[in-house]
């Protein structure tokens, strides 16, 4: 094996490991969107979930009180 086709070997080992670090780094960007992506609709769903809910304060707890009578 002579030095110049060891160098051109190494070359060829240093084309091939960069376009796997470019893909890795495009899988990387493309999973960072789509984490994203899914947080915002785990938060569109909670609030959504939360859409009937309504907290009333300040009204006094008496016996047998009907909620729908007091709103």
């Amino acid at each position: 094996m002579t030095l110049l086709s060891t160098v051109k070997d190494n070359k060829e080992y240093t084309e091939n490991v960069k376009s796997q670090i470019q893909q890795i780094e495009e899988n990387i960007n493309n999973l960072g969107k789509d984490d994203h992506n899914l947080l915002v609709k785990l938060d569109e769903l909670g609030q959504y979930a939360r859409r009937d809910c309504l907290e009333i304060t300040g009204i006094p707890i008496v016996p047998n009180d009907n909620p729908a009578i007091l709103i």
